[in-house]
């Protein structure tokens, strides 16, 4: 997996492979299963090891306001079959309001419907900065992610 934006050393979900390791993230992100990107996108290639049919693309994050962590505003995909020259696939809009209260986990899934490719590049676009009515406004606000899932 080769990374476009690096996660946080706070919040690493145990390295380069945490995002595709199976395991997902609780209700707490400081458990150690999750990647926080602050301020940043989460901006990921997955190398499949050789051309194939993509189905599905799920990738889990978490909301939390009270912590400044926030759903991405959409994550979109992209393949490509030599790694550089990548063409969109497909983005999913985030639909949960970003003033919802508590700790929230959501999977965004994009459904491919067969289209084939080696590499995937999966951004989850982040608000970048807290909202004007939150208590973090103007400041960068995170992201969280525990797993993509390639089917």
């Amino acid at each position: 997996m080769r990374y476009n934006t690096r996660y946080s050393p706070q919040y690493t979900a145990r390295g380069d492979e945490g995002l595709v390791n199976g395991l997902r993230g609780g209700a707490d992100f400081r458990t150690g299963d999750w990647q926080g990107f602050e301020g940043v996108n989460l901006d990921v290639v997955l190398d499949l090891g050789k051309k194939q049919k993509i189905n599905k693309i799920t990738t889990g994050f978490l909301q939390d306001e009270n912590a400044w962590v926030f759903f991405p505003v959409k994550m979109q995909v992209e393949i490509s079959d030599d790694g550089r020259q990548f063409s969109p696939a497909g983005a999913i809009d985030n639909d949960v309001p970003n003033t919802e209260k508590g700790v929230l986990q959501k999977d965004f899934i994009l459904d491919l419907k067969g289209v084939k490719g080696r590499y995937i590049r999966v951004t989850g676009v982040s608000p970048g900065k807290c909202p004007a009515w939150h208590k973090g406004a103007g400041n960068p606000c995170w992201i969280f992610a525990d797993e993509i899932l390639v089917e």
